[in-house]
């Protein structure tokens, strides 16, 4: 089925956000409403394959968990309708975010980031003050070069690559990244490399930012590793892929969140 196909694309990608990924579940469930013939068994099925696809990103099953909170009945109009309800709540939640982050970040000439966050670049779009950003290209994808391309036509835009994050992190006035899960303490998880980047604007006396809404809430760290042939070390030696990182709450500066700016949720 065309739906779990869906799941599947989630599964595989490996260069967007947490945000990109978790409306592929709302395409997953409105794609099912339409070719299901016993919808409450698919329905279930989708869900407990939503929840193990990707568990490094919290969103990603969150999405799913509130659309079945809003499904009732069993049927194709209702669950089309509860996906339209988690679309409009959480597009009102990122709306709150940047809303926040921008008032927060206005004064700030020049920012450092990595990696792709679909929130982030709202945010730094958005930021009128803001007119040049150091990106990190974020191997071994090289996720950060979609960001630098998206931002090229509105801001002054500087790749670096990973291992001249402190050259990025010495030319900007703060670092903002994105969160792709956030925990109770104040720490958080992002793409690898993230922690360093925390480390180097403390030491800089930077202040460092993470755009990261509630709905990205989790209790445990999940990581992730990608396949060696990413790295092209050879087959004669180990090679050690992980696609996130925790990073302490003591190394950020504020949460920017859609109900305000904090230091933990």
């Amino acid at each position: 089925m065309k739906a779990f196909a869906v799941v599947d694309e989630i599964r595989r990608e490996r260069r967007r956000g947490s945000t990109a990924l978790a409306w592929k579940v709302l395409d997953a469930y409105r794609t099912l409403a339409g070719e299901s013939v016993s919808l409450e068994r698919d329905v279930r099925r989708l869900a407990e394959e939503i929840k193990n696809a990707r568990p490094a990103m919290p969103l990603v099953n969150r999405f799913s968990e509130e659309v079945m909170k809003r499904v009732k009945r069993f049927e194709a109009h209702e669950l089309l309708e509860a996906c339209r309800e988690v679309e409009t709540t959480y597009r009102n939640i990122m709306d709150s975010v940047v809303e926040n982050a921008v008032k927060h970040l206005t004064g700030f000439e020049s920012l450092a980031t990595m990696s792709h966050s679909g929130t982030v670049l709202n945010i730094l779009k958005k930021v009128e003050t803001t007119t040049t950003v150091y990106v990190l290209e974020s191997r071994p994808l090289r996720e950060g070069l979609l960001t630098a391309s998206e931002l090229r036509n509105v801001k002054r835009v500087v790749v670096c690559v990973d291992a001249a994050a402190g050259y990025a992190v010495d030319s900007s006035d703060g670092v903002l990244v994105g969160g792709d899960a956030v925990f109770p303490d104040g720490c958080f998880s992002s793409k690898v490399g993230v922690k360093a980047l925390a480390l180097l604007a403390r030491d800089a006396g930077k202040p460092f930012y993470v755009a990261c809404d509630t709905w990205k809430a989790a209790d445990v760290f999940v990581n992730e590793h990608g396949p060696a042939e990413d790295v092209e070390a050879g087959r004669e030696v180990e090679v050690l892929n992980p696609v996130f990182e925790k990073v302490s709450g003591k190394l950020v500066s504020a949460l920017l969140t859609e109900r305000g700016v904090f230091t933990t949720i």
